[in-house]
């Protein structure tokens, strides 16, 4: 028998080339240069905000508010996560607990120095003294403590070396305060060192120790010393005929004269022609004093000036307060 040729079956699967499969896939697409820059510009955005957070996480920790320790933990493990936050623990300022005012009052009066501070607060004198002539020393102490004080004493020395003033107080309340007066007369001019002091025998205990003396110089000048010089006539007397006689008051003292008169005699036997005030003269001035008369009749008149005709001026010299003159008017 002649070889017949195998009948192919119709399902029988027909060898295909590989490089035919190939060529009938489509090619990958690639990015267009507008994906490009829009994935470049996303990621860079996406750098910007972890940076952002980042920096944002740690300016809170740094505030306090939140730190590295409570940021959220996640634990990685084969499939667990922990993503539990832990809140920083903050312990209980002492300034945000709430205040005890009975206990706080009473810790601010245990703090309050309970003592009394006895003080001088001014020490002045009425007048300027003059030698002889009496004055009072006016002197006003206080307690700027806390309490009243106990009982205390005080004096005034007029000099560095003698007391002529002193007292017991039985107590001053706080804040208080006492005027005390001292009388004095001065015999000779100089310069004394004057003090006045409260609580001299220590008797309370006090805040503050060193304000209970006061100290003032004084200065005593000499007196006031008139006198009388340059009498003279606007010219010679003559009977019948009016002149002025002049003449000058000068105070050679150290104090001022006040509120004295000096007056004009034609004679000494006679009456006087003039009787005038002066206000003041200040120690060291002079004043130059002027009276008119006429003499009706010619013979020789002692005249006189006088200064401080009343002896109202205590002066140290009472002898130069007047000044006589001859005269004979011409006929």
């Amino acid at each position: 028998m002649e070889n017949e040729p195998m009948p192919v079956e119709e399902n029988e699967e027909i060898p295909v080339d590989e490089s035919e499969q190939i060529s009938d896939v489509q090619p990958t697409k690639k990015f267009t240069p507008f994906q490009w820059v829009m994935t470049i510009l996303l990621i860079i955005l996406v750098l910007v905000l972890i940076g952002f957070l980042v920096v944002f996480a740690l300016k809170k920790s740094d505030d306090g508010e939140v730190t590295e320790e409570g940021m959220q933990k996640t634990t990685t493990s084969e499939s667990t996560v922990d993503t539990t936050v832990k809140p920083p623990s903050v312990s209980p300022s002492p300034s945000t607990s709430p205040a005890n005012t009975s206990e706080d009052t009473d810790d601010a009066t245990k703090n309050v120095v309970k003592k009394p501070d006895l003080y001088v607060k001014s020490y002045d004198l009425d007048k300027t003294p003059r030698i002889g002539d009496e004055f009072t020393a006016k002197i006003v102490i206080g307690n700027k403590g806390t309490i009243a004080s106990k009982s205390f004493s005080w004096e005034w020395w007029p000099t560095s070396s003698g007391r002529d003033c002193k007292g017991d107080e039985d107590g001053l309340a706080a804040g208080a305060t006492k005027v005390i007066e001292c009388e004095y007369t001065y015999d000779e001019a100089d310069e004394y060192a004057s003090k006045f002091i409260v609580d001299t025998k220590d008797g309370n205990d006090e805040i503050d120790e060193n304000n209970n003396v006061s100290k003032k110089e004084i200065v005593v000048a000499e007196k006031a010393d008139l006198s009388i010089s340059d009498y003279e006539f606007d010219h010679d007397p003559k009977q019948g005929e009016e002149f002025t006689v002049s003449f000058k008051i000068k105070n050679k003292g150290e104090t001022d004269a006040e509120d004295f008169y000096w007056e004009w005699w034609p004679t000494v036997t006679g009456s006087r022609a003039c009787h005038e005030k002066i206000d003041i003269l200040k120690a060291g001035d002079s004043e130059t004093v002027e009276c008119d008369y006429t003499y009706g009749g010619w013979a020789n008149y002692t005249t006189k000036a006088v200064a401080d005709s009343d002896g109202d001026v205590d002066e140290s010299d009472e002898g130069n307060n007047s000044y006589t003159k001859n005269v004979i008017p011409i006929h």
